[in-house]
């Protein structure tokens, strides 16, 4: 195990990174424009000819993107440090496996997000300006159709390499979780390491059924899923920033010895080392002065 003192200003830098890429993705998905059936079948000329003009007449649609894709390499680098943190409580397996699930998972979220943001939208002005010539219109439209579908599959494995690193990450959450004492940020880890696992089995299952054909972005499992994974996230950071804090510390505080009188400089006796019968293990019979030198 690991025992070397971890920055208390590098801890909370990582939880807030965490909390920051939280609220990003929150703000930028709650502005993005709805991808429904009402566009029309996915696939289908007239369901992507809707799709260019909601990105070209949308004035903020690089701004919801950019702030979507910052996200999870915002939890990349922050997860860096709970890396870090689980390692001291004695798990050093599964939560390097889910950083690097989370990482990879990240660097194609940003792939998928930067050409949906930035390419896709430029291919979607020429089809729009093509109307009246079919011959171009079918040209462009095949152009802009072969974009989306890269998009769509690759944000396929962007998602389950977050999601995976998620729940893989998870189970180290419980090593940390065992290693707090009773209180607030004990329930939280808990907590946190049975969502995680929860996502990670939620996103596996929609994949395995084909819930998630052809992307998880248009499907019913994706918006229940994505917000929780953020909510998840977010939770993770504050939990961070709060251990940079001590407050972990507060329960164990709580559980210090009692001391035995009111005067200072009194022996004081743990209440878990009071033998199981529940005698103090010194004989009674002795004045209290002696009974507390011999403790």
């Amino acid at each position: 195990m690991d025992t070397k003192p971890i920055s208390r200003p590098f801890l909370a830098f990582n939880g807030v990174l965490m909390i920051i890429g939280g609220l990003l993705w929150m703000w930028g998905g709650s502005r993005h424009p709805t991808i429904s059936e009402e566009m029309g079948e996915f696939g289908t000329d007239a369901f992507f000819w809707e799709f260019a003009e909601l990105m070209v007449y949308d004035p903020q649609w690089q701004a919801h993107h950019e702030q979507m894709l910052i996200a999870p390499t915002m939890w990349a680098v922050g997860a860096f440090g709970v890396l870090l943190l689980i390692r001291r409580a004695g798990e050093s397996r599964w939560t390097p496996l889910g950083f690097v699930m989370l990482t990879m998972g990240a660097v194609l979220w940003v792939l998928t997000y930067m050409y949906d943001g930035w390419v896709a939208p430029e291919t979607g002005k020429a089809l729009l300006a093509s109307e009246g010539d079919p011959t171009l219109t079918a040209a462009i439209t095949q152009t802009f159709a072969s974009g989306q579908w890269f998009t769509i599959r690759i944000s396929m494995y962007a998602w389950l390499l977050i999601a995976f690193g998620t729940a893989a990450m998870s189970v180290g959450l419980i090593s940390l979780a065992r290693s707090y004492p009773r209180g607030p940020s004990k329930v939280q880890a808990w907590i946190l390491a049975g969502l995680g696992l929860f996502l990670g089995a939620w996103s596996f299952v929609a994949w395995a059924t084909g819930a998630y054909d052809p992307g998880p972005m248009v499907s019913l499992w994706w918006m229940p899923a994505a917000i929780a994974t953020q909510v998840w996230w977010l939770s993770l950071g504050i939990l961070i920033v709060l251990h940079s804090l001590n407050v972990h510390e507060l329960g164990r505080r709580r559980q210090q010895p009692t001391p035995l009188g009111d005067g200072p400089g009194t022996a004081s006796v743990p209440a878990a080392e009071s033998p199981a019968d529940g005698s103090t293990g010194v004989d009674s019979g002795k004045p209290v002065a002696e009974r507390a030198s011999a403790l």
